[in-house]
């Protein structure tokens, strides 16, 4: 690498543009890259090389001088570095004759992604082994919004009185409003007003100076009848916009339609897979002038996701996009979400459709399943680092304190800017950066840290790679590696204290219903006379699995498992046992998520600081039912909700 040392820039908002210095331009090195369409400045904004937003999604393309060749036949390696880190690295065979320029396209950098100013450094080590530097390129990354990236105020209207009428608008070209001054209002800002389901926006420019005034045309608000919503956006010049703004109503005394509010997917502008797989919601704001026979109809492309008659509508009215739905239309594509009202012995009404675009490919080939586990991916293999033999995935006493390796084949298809992480247990403990140039039947190494592996303890650790591009990602297969390091083996169970025994359940043999108060607490006994020692330490760990149907085995664990505090043992839990109080109400209040069901399964993990030896119990499991008619919803726990569930 160059022994150049690049300056340190503070990567925070500049404003004004003097806060902006330009980097020292050394003529000993090659020129700065070039990048085009770098934005500078405008009257009412003086910042310069400015990345627009496009840009920054779709990553900077860099253009430099070639540099000087060695004269050796090696491989000539280029990194690039965003503020000393480096994003990018590739190889130039010293055979292969230089294109002048230079062009390097870094793709979506999360460095070139944060706000702030950025310095571009590019490095190049030629065929001799020797230095080619480049000066250095500084930009401006500018990802705060015209209202810094708070969402924007409600639009203002004229006073029309209780309800806007076409005779209030005789002689006038239409609904003056007023756009509530922004934030960090600057030269080159837009705006863009959306007035209740109309598919056409206005749009315009925002002055440097004085009130943001916009008139909506009598035509587009006069279009309906009812509550219609109006709200807007501000974007600036680089292409960042602002979150729609909270929005203001007019009551409008036309007709009869009804009239839809704003319609959103709570997880765009991108649908990733993880999100499909999850189901997505598409949320109806508001809805107006309906009749109560009226019926809702929601279409994700061609496929009905949802009919239902609107009665007396609770809004918002959240609709559910499962996979399945989601997954008809390809793996890439923008989705019409399209609402309509049928109405009886009358006519469809539409709403504005909604684009949302769906990213479901994963790296390398996709796998045709929800995942996130491709069966088609190999397992990786780990090996202790001790005295051989070393059975493949399983430690024991003669692996203690040494690292361990692993490898895993390279799944084909993979590019430069994928990556691959390999899990132990829940730990990430490596990383690998895919180059692309890797032969087939690459084995990707790793190494397991003996911190990571004292870190887990004894017991069957699942041992997994994920897979993973700028959107989705995917998992291998998990191997079980077997850890019997530690010799604090054979613990004696965990017992639930508060709970009704429950026989010829494959998959528990206790139940926690109501009548256990569980919300207040779940009380575990920890009793194990001859292993536990005074000073032990003891955590119990509690895993959720959903609540499977009649006769069918639990599937993977939900979510991360829920640990209570450490304790140590004293001479009185040795021959008593230690009671450990668990508080699992963040799975007990998600209604909507868990539909009051589940199963809980616990296990205590012992640490002997004396001579860091650990154990680890096996899991006993409960089945948890809280389901319970007579509230909203259905449960008996206090404060459960109908919220979006996330478990």
């Amino acid at each position: 690498m160059s022994n150049k040392t690049p300056p340190i820039v503070n990567n925070q908002p500049i404003t004004p543009n003097e806060d902006w210095d330009d980097p020292d331009n050394d003529p000993s090195l090659h020129e700065a890259p070039i990048v085009i369409g770098l934005l500078q400045p405008v009257p009412g904004d003086p910042h310069r090389n400015v990345v627009p937003r496009a840009m920054q999604l779709a990553g900077l393309v860099l253009r430099l001088r070639p540099w000087n060749r060695g004269t050796e036949v090696e491989d000539e390696i280029l990194s690039v570095f965003v503020d000393n880190k480096r994003v990018f690295i590739d190889f130039y065979p010293r055979l292969d004759p230089l294109p002048d320029p230079v062009v390097i396209d870094l793709g979506p950098k999360s460095a070139l992604q944060s706000h702030g100013v950025k310095d571009i450094d590019v490095h190049v080590i030629n065929s001799s082994g020797n230095p080619e530097d480049y000066n250095t390129l500084r930009v401006y990354v500018d990802v705060q919004d015209p209202n810094q990236n708070v969402q924007p105020g409600i639009i203002e209207f004229e006073d029309y009185g209780s309800e806007l009428t076409p005779g209030f608008l005789v002689g006038k070209t239409g609904l003056t409003c007023t756009i509530p001054e922004p934030a960090d209002r600057r030269g080159g800002d837009t705006y863009r007003i959306w007035v209740g389901d109309s598919t056409v926006s206005l749009d315009g420019t925002v002055p440097l100076t004085g009130p943001i005034t916009v008139i909506i045309p009598t035509n587009i608000i006069l279009a309906k009848a009812g509550v219609i919503e109006v709200a807007y956006s501000l974007t600036d010049r680089g292409g960042t916009a602002t979150v729609r703004s909270l929005p203001n109503y007019v009551r409008v005394s036309l007709n009869e339609a009804p009239v839809f509010g704003t319609i959103s997917v709570l997880e765009g502008p991108l649908i990733d897979k993880e999100e499909a797989r999850n189901g997505v919601t598409v949320r109806l704001q508001t809805l107006t002038g309906h009749l109560p026979n009226d019926v809702l109809v929601a279409r994700w492309g061609t496929v009905e996701i949802y009919r239902q008659s609107i009665g007396m509508a609770i809004v918002p009215i959240d609709i559910p996009a499962n996979y399945a739905a989601i997954a008809d239309g390809g793996n890439f594509y923008t989705a019409t979400v399209q609402l309509t009202i049928e109405r009886t012995g009358g006519p469809i009404y539409p709403a504005a459709p909604v684009m949302v675009d769906v990213d479901l490919r994963e790296p390398g080939t996709t796998n045709p399943g929800e995942g996130p586990v491709d069966p088609a991916l190999a397992k990786p293999q780990l090996i202790g680092g001790g005295p051989l033999p070393s059975p493949p995935n399983r430690l024991s006493e003669k692996d203690r304190g040494f690292d361990a390796t692993a490898t895993f084949l390279l799944p084909e298809g993979l590019e430069s800017g994928d990556f691959i992480d390999l899990v132990y247990k829940d730990i990430v403990v490596g990383t690998y950066p895919v180059t692309g140039t890797e032969a087939v039947g690459f084995l990707v190494p790793f190494t397991v840290d003996w911190d990571d592996i004292d870190t887990v303890g004894n017991g069957t650790i699942m041992l997994y790679c994920v897979i993973l591009d700028a959107v989705n990602y995917k998992h291998s297969p998990h191997e079980d590696v077997i850890v019997e390091i530690f010799n604090l083996a054979g613990l004696a169970d965990a017992a639930f204290i508060r709970f009704r025994p429950v026989t010829g359940n494959p998959n528990y043999n206790a139940l926690i219903n109501c009548t256990h108060v569980p919300w207040t607490g779940v009380p575990i006994k920890v009793l194990d006379p001859l292993v536990l020692k005074v000073n032990d330490r003891v955590i119990v760990e509690a895993t959720r699995y959903a609540f499977p149907p009649v006769g069918m085995p639990i599937g993977a664990p939900v979510g991360t498992p829920v640990e209570s505090a450490e304790f140590t043992i004293d001479s009185t839990h040795v021959i008593l046992g230690l009671d450990v109080p668990l508080n699992l109400n963040a799975w007990f209040e998600d209604f909507t998520g868990t539909n009051g069901r589940g199963i809980v399964g616990i296990r205590w993990k012992l640490f002997r600081p004396s001579t860091g030896d650990r154990g680890i119990s096996d899991e006993v499991r409960a089945g948890w039912d809280l389901f319970s008619t007579g509230s909203t919803p259905p449960t008996c726990v206090p404060g459960a909700t109908r919220r979006s569930g996330t478990l």
